[in-house]
C-alpha cells in the first residue's frame, strides 16, 4: 500500500516459450515508468508455454463475485501447465480458468475460443469456432449446386500443413472439392468430436463465467488431423489443427471495433468467400468490423 492507497504496475509478459527477437521489444522499448516486464527464464520448449495459450475474460459478476480485471482463460494439455501460471494466480485479481486443450496439436485456447467487445447489455460476446456451423454452411452450398467447387480457393503456393498426416494432404489443395470434402465421413466424424469437445467447454464458461446463449455466437470452421496418431473415432486419441486458416486467431483493434484475421479462403461463389461472408454478417451483428489477411504460408504450412 502506498501513501495514497494502492500501488499498482503494468506488467507486460512474455511467455517462457519464446526466443524470437522480437520479444526483446517488451524489455528494451516498452518498458517505462509504470510499466515493466517479466519473463520465466526457463526457456521451456513445451506448446503451453505459449502467448496463444492465454486469453482474457472481461469484467464480469456472476454468483455475487465481482472480477474487475475479468479472468484468465489457459489451456491445459494433460499434465503440461503453463510455467507462468503460478505467477498468475498469485496476482488473486483474474483467477485463471484453465480448459481442456489436450485434442488440439498446438494445445491452445486461442484455437476456437474468444471474448470480444459487442454493442449489447453485457458489453461483450464469446465467438466459438463451430465446425457443425461449418458442414451446415457447406451443405447448403453443395445445395445450390457448388458442389463441384474446390472446398479452399487460395492457390498460387498453397499447401498443406507439414505435420498433416491424413489422406485429404497428400492431394493438392484446390482438388478437394465441397462435395468430396462432405461425402469425407472419416474428417464429418473428426470434426463431430472436435464440436462435442468444443461444446463441453461453453458448458464450463456457462458454469464458471455466467454465460447465456444470447452472448455467444459461432463462425464455421473446420479441423484435420495432425501428427501421428490416426483418428480411429469417438474414444481414441487424436491431435487436430486448422483445416482452414482460423479467423478466430485474430487481432482486436479495440479502439476501432476491428478485428485482423485469417482469410479462411473458402469457396467461393459468385465473387464471394462464404466463410468471409457468414463471419463479417456474425461479427457485424455486434458492431464489430473484420480486415482479413492472408496468412497461410505462417499459420497453415508450418
Amino acid at each position: 500500500m502506498g501513501q495514497n492507497g494502492t500501488v499498482s504496475i503494468r506488467i507486460m509478459i512474455l511467455c517462457p516459450r519464446t526466443k524470437r527477437d522480437g520479444g526483446l521489444l517488451l524489455f528494451l522499448s516498452f518498458r517505462k515508468a509504470g510499466v515493466g516486464a517479466v519473463q520465466d527464464l526457463g526457456m521451456s520448449s513445451l506448446k503451453t508455454n505459449a502467448g496463444g495459450n492465454i486469453e482474457a475474460i472481461p469484467p464480469y459478476t456472476f454468483k455475487g463475485k465481482t472480477w474487475p480485471a475479468g479472468r484468465l482463460i489457459v489451456g491445459k494439455y494433460g499434465n503440461e501447465s503453463h510455467d507462468i501460471l503460478s505467477y498468475l494466480e498469485a496476482q488473486e485479481s483474474q483467477k485463471p480458468l484453465r480448459l481442456d486443450t489436450s485434442w488440439l496439436a498446438v494445445g491452445h485456447v486461442d484455437e476456437f475460443v474468444q471474448f470480444i467487445p459487442a454493442n449489447n447489455t453485457r458489453s461483450r460476446v464469446v465467438v466459438i469456432s463451430d465446425p457443425s456451423l461449418a458442414i451446415r454452411v457447406l451443405e447448403e452450398k453443395e445445395k445450390d449446386g457448388h458442389g463441384s467447387i474446390p472446398a479452399i480457393s487460395r492457390k498460387n503456393d498453397t499447401q498443406w500443413s507439414q505435420h498433416c498426416k491424413m489422406p485429404e494432404c497428400a492431394q493438392p489443395v484446390n482438388s478437394i472439392t465441397v462435395s468430396k470434402l462432405l461425402s469425407n465421413k472419416r474428417l464429418r466424424s473428426l470434426n463431430d468430436v472436435c464440436a462435442r469437445k468444443i461444446n463441453g467447454t461453453i458448458k464450463i464458461l456457462k458454469k464458471e463465467v455466467g454465460l447465456t446463449d444470447e452472448v455467444i455466437i459461432c463462425i464455421p470452421f473446420l479441423f484435420i488431423e495432425i501428427g501421428s496418431k490416426k483418428f480411429e473415432g469417438p474414444g481414441s486419441e487424436f491431435k487436430v489443427g486448422a483445416f482452414f486458416p482460423p479467423v478466430i486467431n485474430n487481432l482486436l483493434l479495440t479502439g476501432y471495433n476491428t478485428c485482423l484475421a485469417p482469410n479462411p479462403w473458402c469457396l467461393v461463389v459468385e465473387g464471394k468467400d462464404i466463410f468471409v461472408e457468414e463471419i463479417n454478417n456474425t461479427y457485424a451483428k455486434v458492431g464489430m468490423k473484420v480486415k482479413f489477411i492472408d496468412d497461410w504460408n505462417s499459420i497453415i504450412y508450418i
